[in-house]
């Protein structure tokens, strides 16, 4: 009775038979045994015939080992760029940054956004800014991102003529004018005031909408905490100004954020340092 034919597996990419990896071990095991025998001859004849066709055998042999490497190394450098064409390392994800946003990701919210690590984090990473004259604890996770995609620990700008950093993970909304995403957090750092300024200021700018502001001490520097409440979408907007020698420096959640953030970015708040 003849045996059923077995249906084949539906194996990834990466897992044939005969793998690029596979292909370079046996070119370059076949191309050893070739130099060994060859080698071994040119000793041979050198040993067994007269100098002089000694030297021309074994000339001709060495230039025949020269060609042979050759085409050794051109196979292990194809073998290599096709091993890494077909078989990407798991970690090379693409760096997503407010630059290069637009290119990446054309449409805004990409497809799959659940999928997306977008969870705050307990890991920091020290940022430090001596011509603005501040240092401070962001919170910085390597896993934020997804397979596709990793983001940086923060991203500077020029933002109407104010120095900015973005920090935090990843955030997806949807509004009115279409969807998009931004990164949790942002600093920017303003010309230096005192915090009764800030106030004055921020009472002026928003005369006419409900606002309320206040100030604190946190980690020995005045800090501001201004809020614009009827929001579009969010309720409020919330900022907090920490007073500094050289400058100060804003923190803003991301607008479309909840109350939640107020606790995260006083705990970037607790570890900022002014240098010099």
């Amino acid at each position: 009775m003849p045996r059923k034919p077995i249906a084949p597996s539906h194996f990834p990419a990466c897992t044939f038979e005969l793998t690029p990896g596979l292909r370079y071990f046996f070119f370059t095991l076949t191309g050893v045994l070739l130099l060994i025998t060859l080698a071994v001859m040119a000793q041979s004849i050198r040993e067994s015939r007269t100098r002089d066709e000694n030297e021309q055998k074994a000339a001709l042999l060495e230039r025949h080992v020269v060609q042979l490497r050759e085409q050794l190394d051109r196979m292990t450098a194809t073998t290599t760029q096709q091993q890494s064409e077909q078989c990407p390392p798991a970690n090379a994800r693409l760096l997503l940054t407010q630059d290069n946003a637009n290119d990446l990701l054309p449409n805004g919210l990409p497809d799959g956004a659940t999928a997306w690590k977008t969870e705050m984090t307990e890991k920091t990473i020290q940022y430090i800014n001596k011509e603005k004259g501040f240092s401070t604890s962001l919170p910085y996770d390597p896993a934020w991102g997804n397979q596709q995609y990793t983001m940086s620990p923060y991203d500077e700008a020029i933002v109407e003529g104010a120095q900015t950093v973005a920090f935090g993970p990843i955030s997806f909304y949807c509004a009115e004018g279409g969807c998009g995403w931004n990164r949790r957090f942002h600093l920017a750092f303003l010309p230096t005031r005192t915090a009764d300024e800030a106030i004055t200021s921020f009472d002026a700018e928003e005369k006419g909408y409900a606002h309320k502001s206040s100030k604190t001490t946190i980690n020995g520097l005045q800090v501001v905490r201004l809020e614009l409440d009827d929001v579009p979408t969010s309720g409020k907007q919330v900022w907090f100004e920490v007073v500094g020698k050289k400058s100060n420096a804003v923190f803003v959640p991301f607008w479309m954020l909840k109350d939640t953030a107020d606790n995260e970015i006083i705990d970037a708040i607790k570890t900022i340092e002014q240098v010099n």
